[in-house]
């Protein structure tokens, strides 16, 4: 009995997968519950637990110890508490007092070459012409989506053949 040279082939092949050690063995039948349980050791046990938890709180220890640390806006409040009110009455009509020096050495903003530049009238007249010309900008007079076989771009003023409908315009334009 003579065997097929594929069938001699198939059959060598598989004598030589079995005769060589293969780099990955099979998993065991466990596998799926070793999975688990590393998984439940990693997310779930007491220990993480009790690890995420210690980061937490040492986060948010760390965040409130942040948040009440004002550097040199504490030092400068404590040092306005013990000044006498005398001086901050005087540090605030000094303050009013150059305020109002600088407006009058500034004048009247409104009459300077300067605020006509800032201006914002000259803008919206363009922007009202522009909005007008909106149509035109568009072009909103002419259709959309022209189609070479809608009537008005028919080269033959007697074809009276329907218009293609929305269906197969589509899968022209996709297909083919």
């Amino acid at each position: 009995m003579r065997v097929p040279p594929v069938l001699q082939v198939l059959l060598l092949g598989l004598c030589a997968c079995q005769a060589r050690p293969t780099l990955q063995q099979p998993r065991p039948l466990t596998a799926p519950f070793t999975s688990a349980a590393r998984m439940f050791d990693l997310w779930l046990s007491p220990r993480s637990i009790a690890r995420d938890t210690g980061e937490l709180s040492a986060g948010a220890a760390r965040l409130v110890h942040d948040e009440l640390d004002f550097g040199t806006a504490r030092k400068t409040a404590k040092a306005m508490l013990g000044e006498p009110p005398q001086r901050i009455g005087a540090a605030v009509a000094s303050t009013r007092r150059l305020v109002g020096h600088e407006v009058v050495r500034l004048g009247d903003l409104r009459r300077s070459e300067g605020w006509s530049a800032l201006d914002p009238r000259w803008d919206l007249v363009d922007l009202a012409a522009d909005t007008h010309r909106l149509p035109e900008f568009l072009h909103l007079e002419q259709r959309a989506l022209g189609e070479p076989d809608d009537r008005e771009h028919r080269t033959d003023p007697a074809d009276d053949r329907p218009e293609a409908g929305w269906l197969p315009r589509i899968l022209r334009r996709i297909l083919p």
